[in-house]
């Protein structure tokens, strides 16, 4: 009969432990209040008591890593919009890259006034017959206006064109640093590649490379 009353006791104590941790892991109180070391308190606590306030501290406060979102697609979805690709006729013997059977030239350009007005390089409107500014919509434009600076390799045209997107330039340069990540959006070698993108990284903050 005490063998029984034991068993019994042992049986009831494991479930109440049971049930203990059940309620406190689904109702995530994780004991209510972290475990704190002290001796006088110590003595009225249980062994059971400690392990449950434990293991339910660890299964609520567990939790799933966070995923990382890539935020390149978006940048480009919204970037794409400011960027133009230039094409034209090479007057000059100039590598043409597929294109070569056409004489074709292709360039990119940078949208930074909504009514026509393009930021790209000297070098790639320098000499160019026929050339057309074709916009990430499909639509092309003749240039009316040209103005080049070969030594910084800059050039600003414009088109007859309203409504653009312009591009949200940054203030300063001074905060970048090399290393970090950035992303080129244009059309470069080929028309096939018209608004195409790749990452990379900054390489060097020199403003002029005089060779």
């Amino acid at each position: 009969m005490e063998l029984g009353t034991k068993k019994m006791g042992e049986k009831s104590a494991v479930l109440l432990l049971c049930g203990w941790l059940f309620c406190t892991v689904w109702t995530g109180s994780a004991a209510a209040e972290p475990l704190v070391v002290n001796k006088k308190a110590m003595a009225h606590v249980s062994p059971a008591q400690l392990v449950i306030r434990e293991v339910s501290g660890m299964a609520v406060n567990t939790k799933k890593p966070s995923t990382a979102v890539d935020l390149i697609p978006q940048i480009i979805k919204d970037v794409t919009p400011s960027v133009v690709g230039i094409i034209g006729k090479s007057s000059g013997e100039r590598y043409v890259g597929v294109d070569e059977r056409y004489n074709l030239m292709h360039g990119s350009g940078i949208i930074v006034k909504s009514n026509g007005w393009i930021i790209t390089n000297a070098h790639v409107v320098k000499d160019l017959q026929n050339t057309v500014v074709v916009t990430s919509d499909g639509k092309t434009y003749k240039i009316i206006k040209t103005y080049m600076d070969e030594v910084s390799d800059l050039a600003l045209i414009k088109i007859n064109a309203a409504a653009l997107k312009p591009a949200k330039l940054a203030k300063s340069s001074s905060n970048a640093r090399v290393g970090e990540k950035v992303i080129a959006i244009g059309t470069p070698i080929s028309f096939a590649l018209r608004s195409s993108a790749t990452t990379g990284v900054i390489e060097s903050l020199a403003d002029l490379i005089v060779q």
